[in-house]
């Protein structure tokens, strides 16, 4: 087992699976402590693995950028499907009002959420295409960093088409499968931000112009939140449409 490990170190992942098989062809399950990590260690190396990253929100017009992270994958399937993220955030209604995982707590256990349940099929993909990567069958793990318009050409020979970089304001869900696997994460386009503040059972959303700090009128404000009942109970509740609003309880939650 230690052998395995010292060349994982060194990233000679064929050592490494040599020395593990040969652990596992002598000793069963029950025979050594190791069986176990061995075969984890296994079937971590030989498995497809897929991770998708970006780490902003982008203004309209703008190259979005996402970051790739690969291992025993040769080509990936990615779609970009504009969702809306105010219908998105729901309860789970098989949760009660005080269970924790009734309502949504990040962006990312949202995400998820449309992912696992396959929501994401009820919205009309606004780019698909096919990504080609880099893999040699020796195990390693590959990584790259581009824009959207990179990421979508078919071969290095051809060019970048700065427009298939861009997208309308909205929010994306970024999809990327292969080989029974996803990775998946949000792509913001806009150019307005949003400001919370709470204060004993008052809360104030503030809009605004991310470029100016201007007010922006009209949007659609969608929240979860919990507050604790007389009884010491912390339950979940939400709003929608307004942008201050009169909340429920002491010391609540968003």
């Amino acid at each position: 087992y230690y052998l395995g490990q010292y060349y994982e170190q060194k990233n000679e992942f064929d050592d490494a699976l040599k020395a593990y098989r040969d652990l596992i062809s002598h000793f069963r399950l029950g025979d050594s402590q190791w069986v176990d990590d061995v075969q984890n260690r296994v079937k971590d190396i030989t498995s497809p693995q897929l991770n998708v990253s970006t780490g902003y929100t982008f203004l309209p017009d703008s190259d979005i950028q996402f970051s790739l992270n690969w291992r025993n994958i040769g080509s990936a399937q990615a779609a970009l499907y504009r969702i809306d993220l105010t219908k998105e955030l729901q309860f789970n209604q098989f949760k009660s009002e005080t269970d924790s995982n009734r309502g949504i707590n990040s962006y990312s256990e949202l995400i998820k959420g449309i992912v696992d349940s396959k929501r994401y099929l009820s919205y009309q993909a606004a780019k698909t295409w096919q990504i080609t990567l880099k893999d040699d069958e020796d195990y390693q793990w590959h990584d790259a960093s581009k824009g959207l318009a990179e990421w979508q050409k078919k071969d290095d020979k051809e060019e970048v088409d700065p427009q298939k970089g861009k997208l309308e304001a909205g929010a994306y869900l970024l999809l990327i499968s292969s080989k029974g696997v996803q990775a998946y994460e949000l792509i913001l386009v806009t150019d307005m931000g949003l400001v919370t503040k709470t204060a004993g059972q008052t809360a104030l959303f503030f809009s605004f112009d991310s470029k100016t700090g201007a007010p922006r009128p009209k949007v659609n404000v969608k929240y979860h939140y919990q507050y604790y009942t007389y009884q010491g109970n912390l339950i979940w509740d939400e709003g929608q449409g307004v942008t201050l609003v009169g909340i429920k309880g002491e010391g609540s939650e968003f």
